[in-house]
This record gives structure tokens, sequence and C-alpha cells, in this order.
């Protein structure tokens, strides 16, 4: 279940009836039952003979949602490519996952009760460079694995870790990925509460009406999609780190004070390389078959040679489309 309020889409972009995609834009998406667990009581009552009740042991189940872990397969797309080497000064990273209420299927205050909304989401793409986290330095995309347990009751003096209430036994159990980052560093790149709305969409994916010859339609694809807030804008390697803030409140409302370190919970993470450089591909394939000089005409362009003419019709098509 799933709930979209009507204020929530932003924009719907409808292509040509040709088009390849037709893509639509949603605020976000609200699920009708957020994570936890619960409990289904079932009455059944008779009017024969008088009223009769029967009532149903209570069956007992939970929903589960990612909390600390997420699976590769769920992530579609990420930008700048990964290990990618590129000028992307203008161009804000992001991630595509395939679960498109993934950020809004929790409270960012660890609340086990319906979101409402406007929702605000318990996740953000922060982007990192050089020397910006501390078990990090390189900005390589290496992380420390260790327990649910010990990320959330031994954090060690100074390390500040998300207050979060309601656990199972199983998930203390659980292994989870962690990044320590400087109050400083927090304060400098960190969206605000009144950001996160901003950073996360859903993506609605559509292709045209097409059917198989078995009369099959395309299935639709829906996304969700989280924008860093940060642009990667001097030369050098960056890491990109899909973070939890459920826990986090506070800190985010209160510009994340003090001296000491946060220590998040990476969901996913990739590194890339913004560099800038002078080359000019097309300028490159343009000198390629470029005259070598004004006297020599096409004699140093790279052409194929041409076979005498008049020998057959074949030869002539092929001359001419050498031209």
């Amino acid at each position: 279940m799933k709930g979209v309020t009507a204020s929530s889409i932003k924009a719907s972009i409808a292509f040509a009836d040709d088009a390849i995609l037709r893509v639509q834009l949603i605020d976000h998406e609200i699920p009708g039952m957020p994570p936890g667990d619960y409990t289904f009581h079932a009455v059944q009552t008779l009017n024969v003979d008088g009223n009769k009740t029967f009532e149903q042991p209570p069956q007992h189940f939970r929903v589960r949602a990612p909390r600390f872990f997420l699976d590769d397969a769920t992530i579609h797309a990420v930008y700048p490519p990964p290990s990618s080497q590129s000028d992307v000064r203008t161009a804000l990273p992001h991630i595509t996952v395939t679960r498109p209420m993934l950020a809004w299927e929790r409270h960012i205050d660890g609340a086990q009760t319906p979101v409402t909304a406007p929702p605000i989401p318990w996740i953000a793409l922060l982007v990192f460079t050089l020397g910006e986290i501390v078990d990090d330095p390189g900005a390589l995309g290496t992380t420390t694995e260790r327990t649910v347990d010990d990320f959330l009751r031994a954090p060690g003096a100074g390390v500040t870790v998300p207050k979060l209430t309601v656990l199972d036994d199983s998930e203390y159990e659980g292994l989870c990925r962690t990044i320590d980052v400087s109050a400083e560093v927090m304060r400098a790149i960190a969206p605000t509460m009144d950001d996160l709305p901003h950073l996360a969409h859903v993506r609605h994916v559509r292709h045209p009406d097409q059917r198989t010859q078995s009369g099959d339609v395309f299935s639709e694809g829906e996304f969700t999609v989280v924008v860093a807030n940060r642009f990667p804008r001097t030369t050098g390697p960056y890491v990109a780190h899909l973070v939890s803030f459920e826990g986090f409140q506070d800190p985010i409302r209160n510009g994340f004070p003090g001296s000491g370190t946060f220590r998040l919970c990476s969901l996913a993470r990739w590194a890339f390389t913004c560099e800038t450089s002078s080359f000019d591909p097309e300028a490159l394939l343009q000198n390629l078959v470029a005259p070598g000089n004004l006297t020599q005409g096409d004699g140093l362009a790279l052409r194929s040679p041409k076979v005498a003419t008049g020998s057959s019709n074949h030869v002539n098509h092929a001359n001419g489309r050498l031209e």
C-alpha cells in the first residue's frame, strides 16, 4: 500500500506518441504501513439462532524495510559512474534505487508510526573529498564493517551515533558499514532539515504502450532518486555515500554542534574523480580528416584510396560513397 498526496505531484513529462520514454516526477510516496510489528485480529459474527461471535486467535506479522543495509541489487544507477574520471563540476551526484518508497519508509526520528505528509527523507547522499572522512582520508570509498550492536552501543569517546530505540535482537546481530565524519565537516556539507525534502523524489518511467507478439505489455519502472547537495567544484578524488540520518534529527536541527565525530551508517557508496582537461574529441577528429596543409590538398587526409573508375557499376558506386 502507498499514499500519494495530490499536492505531491510536481511534474509530469509526457512525450510524443513515438517517444522512447514517458517520465513522471513525484515529490514523495508514503507507504501505507511503516516497518514494525503488527497484530491482526479477526472477529466473525453469525446471525443464525441468535448472534454468535467467533474470534480467531491474533496473527502477528512484521513489516520489514532497509535500515542498516541496502542490497546492491536495488541500486539501479549512480552518477557520476563509479571510478570515472571526468569534468563533473556542474553536475550534482545522485543515486537511483529500484525501491520507490525507500526515502520515506522510515521516520527520521526513528518513530514507528505512519509517516504523514509532508515527510522528511531519512536518507541523504553526502559527497566527500580528500581529508573529510576520518577513516577514509583518501576518499577511496572504504568503510568500517561492524555489527549494529557495536555501531549503536559502543561508539567510543567523542563519537556520536544515532538515537534509535525500537530494535529487535536480530537487528543488533546484523552487520553494517560506517564512516566517521568530524562535526566541522558535517556543519560544512550536510543538508539541513529544510533541505532534505528537496533532495529526494520518485521517478516513474513508462514506455509508450507497446505489446509483444504474445500480448504482454512492458512493465513500468518506479524509482527513488536521491540527489546530493554539493557540487564537486575542485579537481581531485571524491566519494559519495548514501547515509542514514535516522536518529540524527537533533544534531541536524542544531547544526551538528560540538567538536567530536559523527558515525554514519553508509548504505551505498562509490568513488569518482573530477578532473578538467582541454581535450576536445570533436576537434581532434576534425583534425584527423583535415588536409595536412593547403598545398597538398587531400593528400594527407585519412580517406580510403579510390580505385579506377569505369570498371563496374559497383566500383563507381563505392567511389561515390567515398566522396
